[in-house]
């Protein structure tokens, strides 16, 4: 099932890199630096937009969640910039959520993150602890007085 899970990721990733994508649909596909282009700009939109619902405790489709993960996820891999903010979004998110799904989705993103593109793996793992001390704050969870 995870090697099933992976070749999907790759397969999505791919067409996201190509510009096949319906993801990348209108943008500006002959503008190769990501950090100027208009697909940063939807991206960064999207993911924003996710965390407020998801900050107001609205529903998130499950699809549109994956979808923006596989896309944040693909350019962060794609991209030779540091790109610390698609970082910062794709932990706080499963984190403001904070359902099994969405944070086990947001661990098989975090996991293919660390091994396809090693330079992120500090900053990655110190946001995860900032996040679960975030969590614990907040009583989310585990830390939540009600399950004692």
């Amino acid at each position: 099932m995870a090697d099933l899970a992976k070749r999907q990721r790759w397969r999505y990733a791919k067409a996201i890199i190509e510009g096949t994508s319906t993801l990348t649909d209108g943008l500006d596909r002959d503008n190769d630096a990501f950090a100027e282009s208009k697909a940063k700009k939807n991206l960064l939109n999207r993911l924003s937009d996710i965390e407020i619902r998801a900050q107001q405790d609205k529903k998130i489709p499950e699809k549109e969640l994956q979808e923006t993960f596989i896309w944040a996820g693909t350019h962060l891999y794609a991209s030779h910039e540091d790109e610390f903010f698609l970082v910062r979004k794709l932990v706080s998110i499963p984190f403001k959520i904070f359902m099994s799904g969405v944070i086990e989705f947001g661990v098989s993103i975090w996991v293919w993150i660390s091994r396809a593109r090693p330079s992120v793996h500090a900053r990655l793992f110190a946001e995860i602890a900032k996040n679960w001390e975030w969590a614990l704050r907040r009583r989310k969870g585990l830390f939540n007085p009600a399950l004692k």
